[in-house]
């Protein structure tokens, strides 16, 4: 039989102790072990995944707090990327701060020698091992931004609101949104005007603010005390910069997944334009571009084409994910016209809010190019980047943008 040594090696961990080092225990999603490092209850210790450092580890005197399966932690803020069966039962002294990465199924707790574990639970021990900052290593491990797999209950769960781009709809949501349920999120995604399954037609909407009544209707009903996380993709970060103009304090933070993303110096349309000026009318390819009605000075719909969707838009994606799209697509409307009649954005409203733009490497309808421009135009929070993605990264990698959403919402909201 196998010693507890030998059976933490072969799953790839060793042990760095140090004199007083406390007692550390864990669990794997394949079966319990307990591993004391030695008996003394006080002092730092490393436990290595790999040859690296998973975390450091003090003892403190409070004792463990068990949480039910999935729980994830809420005793100590700071904590990013916790999924669904990872447990952190410690009570005390914030000494959670700065783990992140930690894989489907691993537990981490603190406890004396002899006291036992199990999956799902914890029994009571007086001196836990607390955590200071550090960085769990994927490598060997189920990987969360492989899994999209993330367990959130209590004051992790977050409120996210979807907001699709033009010609789209709430539907293109509609393998993100499981996912983020599935980790104990709340969920809205919605159909802009005369989009998805709304009654209107593009021609009874005549600016950016009937266009995002809907989603300013949902906003008017979000309780004073809730913020929301507010994701934008493409046109969509119009849209949500509205929602953040209108309802800075509601806003947690607004997430533009390679979207326009307006500034509140220039003209409302001057991010609009300047990607009309740097794109050439045939990277338009088969899209089409109509009037609104007979007059020249209206608002003109715009339509993609089936070359414009397979290679500007979905290239990465599946044919049968391209063959939904091209179903239920409606026409759309950039509003240029009224964008640049209107001052929509100001530096205390929308300006007041933190941003995080979400960069889509293999884009190519808002290139990276030009998703770095708007970056540096307006520059945000944090700058995240999605790899081998498209444009459509909720269905291109649903999972990888799921653990980028799911990091960004615990962190900011």
């Amino acid at each position: 039989m196998d010693t507890l040594r030998q059976l933490l090696a072969k799953l790839g961990f060793t042990s760095t102790p140090s004199q007083n080092t406390p007692p550390v225990a864990y669990t794997t999603n394949t079966s319990p072990v307990a591993y004391t490092m030695n008996n003394h209850p006080y002092g730092p210790a490393q436990l290595q995944y790999q040859s690296q450092p998973l975390y450091s580890a003090q003892v403190f005197p409070q004792g463990v707090q068990g949480l039910p399966q999935g729980a994830g932690h809420n005793v100590a803020p700071g904590v990013h990327g916790l999924p669904q069966g990872v447990q952190f039962g410690v009570t005390g002294s914030q000494p959670l701060q700065g783990v992140q990465g930690l894989s489907q199924g691993v537990q981490f707790v603190g406890s004396q020698p002899g006291v036992s574990f199990g999956p799902g639970m914890v029994q009571q021990g007086p001196s836990p091992a607390g955590f200071h900052p550090g960085q769990l290593p994927t490598s060997g491990l189920q990987d969360l931004k492989e899994k999209g797999n993330m367990g959130s209950t209590g004051d992790q769960q977050k409120h996210f609101v979807l907001v699709h781009g033009a010609c789209h709809g709430a539907w293109s949501w509609f393998k993100l949104k499981p996912l983020l349920e599935a980790a104990g999120h709340r969920v809205s995604a919605l159909d802009l005007s005369a989009s998805g399954t709304n009654t209107k037609v593009i021609q009874e909407v005549a600016t950016l603010s009937d266009y995002t009544m809907p989603l300013l209707d949902l906003m008017a009903t979000i309780p004073k005390e809730e913020k929301v996380v507010l994701v934008g993709h493409s046109l969509g970060g119009m849209n949500i910069a509205l929602a953040m103009e209108k309802f800075p304090e509601k806003v947690s933070v607004g997430v533009f997944l390679s979207a326009f993303m307006p500034d509140y110096e220039h003209i409302s349309s001057y991010v609009l334009d300047q990607y009309n000026e740097r794109t050439p009318a045939e990277d338009w390819l088969d899209t089409q571009f109509l009037p609104f009605n007979a007059e020249n000075e209206c608002e003109h719909s715009m339509f993609f084409g089936p070359k414009f969707m397979s290679s500007k838009l979905y290239q990465l994606c599946s044919k049968e994910v391209l063959e939904l799209g091209l179903i239920l697509i409606r026409p759309g409307s950039l509003y240029l016209k009224d964008l640049r009649g209107a001052k929509y954005f100001t530096e205390g409203g929308y300006g007041s809010v933190r941003r995080v733009f979400v960069v889509c490497d293999e884009d190519q309808g808002i290139k990276k190019d030009f998703q770095q421009w708007m970056i540096d135009n307006n520059p945000v929070n944090e700058v995240k980047e999605l790899k081998g993605v498209d444009h459509m990264a909720m269905l291109c990698d649903p999972k990888q943008l799921s653990a980028c959403v799911h990091d960004i919402a615990l962190q900011y909201a």
